[in-house]
């Protein structure tokens, strides 16, 4: 109703005078701007690409124990904010009522036809295998419109299943700097902060996500909001754990208790922010982007990112 009246006050009742053409067009345009719903967001193509994550094929794995952790694949990519993750729920309805079935083609050609009918840029397929007492997950990130494989993950665990959860923590964590990394994004999705790790004695070995960075002191650049597991070990040293999340520039000094001596101070950490708190022998002292007394600014050997 909106255009019909838009279109009417384009000639006016008892004006014999013809109306321009380009103001015909004008009034058209107009009147479907004006018709175009409001609120309507018009820039999630833009931003972030939607996926769809498959449920990881089991190979000699509980099928119950699958499907959790392929829930927590998708938890994990949606704690990343470089993705917008579909709903399995929605997910599953949507392929259901399409008639959509795994069978009759390949892995990858079953995804791509997922895909298109979920309307996503990139779809998620993958398996989790055992071999002996060992678990093997393969992830792959499949480009619906190419069917092209853009990205792959594999990590192997060995241990209990459940050691499998910060397993894929970790892949999502990797397929979403991979993602950052191939396209153009702003804002925090490519700050990175300084973290400097030094230690006491020096030369003791460092361990980031489960991968050896190399020996104190060293230093690296980390993207924003990463969470890091860093393990500081010596032969003849108490090993020094810690968790922490990239949120500002960061100095790490660990102080090894040695073995024999049992020293009640087993370590220091320093990081970003202001405050300090103490609890049992540990001691937290926070610096607002400062270096603590015996850090210094000279070149460091730098790690890589991501662990390799």
């Amino acid at each position: 109703m909106r255009t019909l009246l838009t279109l009417q006050t384009l000639v006016p009742a008892g004006n014999p005078r013809p109306v321009a053409f380009g103001t015909i067009v004008t009034g058209l345009l107009l009147a479907l701007l004006l018709a175009a719903p409001a609120g309507r967001s018009q820039s999630v193509s833009l931003t972030k690409p939607q996926i769809a994550v498959l449920n990881l094929e089991s190979r000699g794995v509980d099928e119950n124990e699958t499907a959790t952790l392929s829930d927590r694949l998708r938890n994990e990519l949606v704690k990343t904010e470089a993705f917008v993750v579909v709903d399995r729920e929605y997910m599953d309805r949507t392929l259901a009522e399409q008639g959509f079935q795994m069978t009759g083609c390949t892995l990858q050609q079953c995804a791509v036809e997922a895909g298109q009918i979920l309307n996503v840029r990139k779809i998620v397929i993958g398996s989790i295998g055992k071999v002996g007492g060992t678990y093997a997950i393969n992830i792959h990130l499949i480009d619906v419109a190419s069917g092209r494989m853009e990205q792959s993950f594999k990590q192997d665990h060995r241990g209990r299943i459940d050691g499998l959860l910060p397993v894929l923590e970790k892949l999502a964590v990797e397929m979403a700097e991979k993602a950052a990394g191939s396209s153009p994004t702003s804002g925090q999705a490519q700050r990175k902060y300084r973290l400097k790790i030094f230690s006491h004695p020096s030369g003791a070995e460092v361990i980031i996500n489960g991968k050896a960075m190399g020996k104190t002191p060293l230093a690296g650049n980390v993207p924003h909001a990463r969470k890091l597991n860093l393990v500081i070990r010596r032969a003849g040293y108490t090993e020094w754990q810690k968790s922490i999340t990239m949120e500002d520039n960061l100095q790490v000094n660990a102080e090894l208790a040695p073995l024999k001596t049992g020293s009640s101070k087993t370590w220091l950490w320093v990081a970003g922010g202001v405050g300090a708190a103490a609890l049992g022998t540990a001691a937290y002292v926070y610096l607002a982007g400062r270096e603590s007394n015996g850090g210094n600014n000279e070149s460091l050997p730098a790690f890589p990112w991501p662990p390799k």
